[in-house]
């Protein structure tokens, strides 16, 4: 087995033997120094797209005699150091010891004979679009690189796929940015800069073209991404979803209700502003005083709807209280009486933010008046099971709401009107509450 590095090779083909071996620490590898090797790089480079078998038989014989071996520890060695490049029977083009197909191509016979050999370079980047290449590697990524192809793959294998992990941790915290923030574009780019790269890193001349098709965006990319990384961490976040609860669910519900404040809305503006901008994230401590005023505005009136929710749940409880026959109750039935208030009150403070104000206020008058009505129903089937009033007590609307009277004969019609709907009921004995 012949590999692209070798060891435990003798040492006759050393620099001052055949020349085929390096040195490199404590493993020698091909080399392209030497007579061999430059008479195997001669002969493909007199025949671009010499087939491996007739490279074998050309220096295989007279006046040269190389063994098999020989030639392709060269080739390996001269591939390694970019002079050469090789078109295997199928797959992409071999550019480099790290490219897929490498270990095979040496490794077996017939897949060596079958390959086509040629000069190296042709087909790859200049020396300027690499040191463009390493520039960028060197300013984002400190990472000082030789300005060869290899290298520049493997720097590819190693970092990228740590950018592409970095890049979808900063995609996720946008995500959690409230309202309709779009995400920069460069970041889309570089998405795509990166999945390009990595479409095959183990194909050393494809990867470093994508890179080089690629540069711009992955310069703007990173560059973009080390300024989100370092500014919307999950403090940014937290506080800018907190700035939008602010505005959407605080001052939006008292712009519902109609309450007129002036720095309420001011400061509801100023905040809509900041978290419609480009970069919501940056300046965001000098919104917490306009944030405070709209908290306290909230809790105010909230507070106040509270209270007055707990004072108008009492006159009713004390309404039913009222009622004839309600002193007559035990414990059991006066709680009966007065369960449907419970039901009635919202379980909430002035801190939270739902039930909304809206629904402290209208729904619960709606709610207060079922409540009442069903507490009064109860206390009457109670009495009637008692045996302390022979039927129920029937419920009479008189449709009073938003009547208008402008005269003193208004108001005797409307007395009349009254005892004519009354006076028959209570007449036949039964008895009347006004809805």
């Amino acid at each position: 087995m012949l590999q692209p590095e070798l060891t435990g090779a003798s040492t006759k083909f050393l620099p001052e033997g055949l020349g085929i071996l390096e040195l490199d620490t404590s493993r020698y590898a091909p080399a392209c120094s030497g007579e061999i090797p430059r008479r195997v790089l001669q002969t493909i480079e007199d025949d671009p797209g010499l087939e491996g078998g007739e490279l074998l038989k050309q220096l295989g014989s007279a006046p040269y005699g190389y063994a098999p071996g020989v030639v392709k520890a060269c080739a390996a060695g001269l591939l390694r150091d970019g002079k050469i490049a090789i078109q295997p029977e199928t797959g992409p083009e071999i550019t480099a010891t790290r490219d897929a197909g490498v270990q095979d191509l040496f490794d077996q016979d017939r897949a060596f004979r079958k390959a086509r050999f040629g000069k190296g370079g042709e087909g790859g980047l200049s020396r300027q679009d690499r040191a463009r290449i390493c520039k960028l590697f060197d300013e984002l990524l400190k990472r000082d690189l030789d300005r060869e192809e290899g290298p520049i793959a493997d720097a590819v294998s190693e970092l990228f796929p740590d950018l592409a992990k970095r890049l979808r941790e900063v995609q996720t915290r946008l995500n959690r940015l409230p309202g309709d923030f779009e995400e920069p574009v460069a970041l889309a780019k570089l998405q795509t800069a990166l999945e390009q790269c990595l479409r095959n890193p183990r194909l050393t001349r494809p990867t470093v073209q994508a890179v080089l098709r690629h540069l711009d965006a992955l310069r703007d990319g990173l560059t973009t991404l080390q300024v989100l990384e370092a500014e919307v961490n999950d403090a940014a976040v937290q506080a800018l979803r907190e700035a939008h609860t602010v505005v959407t669910r605080m001052a939006s519900q008292l712009e519902g209700l109609g309450i007129q404040a002036t720095n309420v809305e001011a400061a509801a503006t100023w905040v809509r502003e900041k978290l419609e901008s480009p970069e919501p994230w940056r300046g965001l401590a000098d919104l917490e005083g306009d944030l405070e005023e709209i908290r306290v505005a909230y809790r105010s009136e909230r507070r106040q709807l509270l209270l007055e929710q707990e004072q108008r749940l009492e006159a009713s409880r004390q309404k039913v209280r009222g009622c004839s026959g309600y002193s007559t109750l035990g414990a059991d039935q006066s709680h009966a009486v007065l369960k449907p208030f419970a039901a009635c009150a919202i379980s909430t403070d002035e801190q939270a933010i739902a039930p909304s104000l809206e629904e402290l206020k209208d729904p619960f008058a709606a709610r207060l008046q079922r409540a009442e009505r069903e507490a009064v129903e109860t206390l009457d089937r109670l009495l009637v099971d008692k045996g302390e009033v022979t039927q129920l007590t029937q419920q009479v609307d008189l449709g009073l709401h938003n009547r208008e009277l402008s005269s003193v004969e208004d108001v005797r019609a409307l007395a009349r009107e009254i005892e004519s709907r009354l006076l028959p009921l209570v007449q036949q004995g039964t008895r009347v509450r006004i809805q």
